[in-house]
């Protein structure tokens, strides 16, 4: 326990004692992850709700993600810049416990979501890939074509959906593989063993999934992208 405590007050020297430099560093990044964060979760959801190619049942989970990284962005990470740019911690114990509390609520909630999309993925994929595999079955016996091609072209955006659900999905599993890591490190080292740099990248990394989702979507979907683009220029949908 009183290793413990040395290394933690080691590290709370380290970070009120960072030169300018890093400290501005520092700060930008993260005010960067929070303004992206915000910015594009709130924009993701004026484009699900204006635009009714978007509104879709499945995109009703990626509203729920954009909740809670709005939440995470305005309830918990300000709490971490304020740190970054003070060097210390100035709002007390209960705070301290209640940020660590709806940091682990918010990812849980991510991860449950997470869980949804993967499964609504399989459904719709599986019950899609039955029926184009009856009609290509009986093709011979189907008298109108436009019945075929009209069934292929929704397996095929099915598919789109679900391969930048899937990004979605394994960025939220990247962004956290170095908190899953550190956590087992220190099951068998001991807490706060590893240099602040290496704790300070745990936490920037895992914040961020808060703010990629959006660019996601925008980058792999043509009509989220087109959504974006009426939004930033004030067009109706």
């Amino acid at each position: 326990m009183n290793e413990t405590n040395e290394r933690m007050t080691t590290l709370a020297l380290v970070l009120k004692t960072r030169e300018r430099w890093l400290l501005g560093i520092e700060s930008l990044a993260w005010l960067v992850v929070i303004l992206a964060a915000f910015l594009g979760n709130v924009m993701l959801t004026l484009a699900v709700f204006k635009s009714s190619r978007i509104r879709s049942p499945q995109n009703y989970y990626l509203l729920s993600l954009a909740a809670t990284d709005v939440f995470n962005a305005t309830a918990i990470m300000p709490y971490t810049l304020t740190v970054l740019i003070k060097g210390t911690w100035p709002f007390g114990n209960f705070i301290c416990q209640l940020q660590g509390s709806l940091t682990s609520i918010c990812a849980t909630v991510s991860l449950l979501t997470m869980a949804l999309i993967s499964f609504n993925r399989y459904v719709k994929i599986v019950s899609y890939y039955k029926v184009f595999r009856k009609i290509r079955a009986h093709y011979a016996q189907v008298a109108s074509s436009g019945i075929r091609n009209e069934n292929s072209a929704a397996f095929a955006e099915e598919v789109k959906i679900t391969a930048m659900l899937f990004v979605t999905v394994l960025t939220f599993f990247i962004c956290w593989v170095p908190s899953f890591i550190i956590d087992f490190y220190e099951a068998i080292a001991g807490y706060y063993t590893l240099p602040r740099q290496l704790y300070l990248f745990n936490i920037f990394t895992y914040t961020s999934s808060s703010a990629i989702n959006p660019f996601i979507y925008g980058f792999m979907n043509r009509d989220f992208r087109g959504a974006y683009m009426r939004i930033l220029c004030c067009k109706e949908s």
